[in-house]
């Protein structure tokens, strides 16, 4: 698996829709625990704050993600 580090590199956000900031495309995302999940990221600009907000594919706020990867195929 080619894992990817989130304090490297995070999903790129491209979506456009009725949130703050941009919507990635899911991804496979694991916490500091070792707990994985389904997720999204929205990032952007808000305030003039960088965000970076990770939500389960069960729109819960999910956070400590440590590495994510694309899914598979």
């Amino acid at each position: 698996m080619d894992w990817k580090y989130t304090k490297d590199i995070i999903p790129l956000g491209w979506e456009l829709g009725d949130w703050d900031g941009c919507r990635s495309d899911e991804v496979l995302a694991e916490d500091k625990n070792g707990k994985r999940y389904i997720a999204v990221v929205y990032s952007g600009i808000l305030d003039s704050v960088r965000f970076d907000e990770w939500y389960d594919n069960n729109d819960y706020s999910i956070e400590n993600i440590v590495r994510w990867m694309p899914i598979p195929e």
